[in-house]
C-alpha cells in the first residue's frame, strides 16, 4: 500500500464526554478541559453537560493539511 492515503474509519458515535474522551485519548482530563476552554476541541453544552463533538473534530482534523506531520 506504499504511496496510497489509508482509508480511516469513524466511529458511529458522534459525541463523547470529557473524560471519556480524555480516557480514550490517554490525556488527563484537566488538559482536555484546558483544550475546550481554548477553543481547540469542539463541544456541545446541553444543561450542565459539555459533550465533545467527535465527528467535527474528526472532519477538521482530516481536513488539516499539517496533521500527521
Amino acid at each position: 500500500m506504499e504511496g496510497q492515503q489509508q482509508s480511516l474509519q469513524c466511529s458511529s458515535i458522534m459525541v463523547c464526554t470529557v473524560s471519556k474522551f480524555a480516557e480514550h485519548s490517554g490525556m488527563e482530563e484537566g488538559v482536555v478541559i484546558g483544550w475546550i476552554k481554548k477553543g481547540y476541541l469542539p463541544v456541545k453544552r446541553i444543561g450542565k453537560y459539555t459533550l465533545i463533538n467527535l465527528a467535527l473534530f474528526n472532519q477538521e482534523l482530516l481536513s488539516d493539511e499539517s496533521f500527521g506531520d
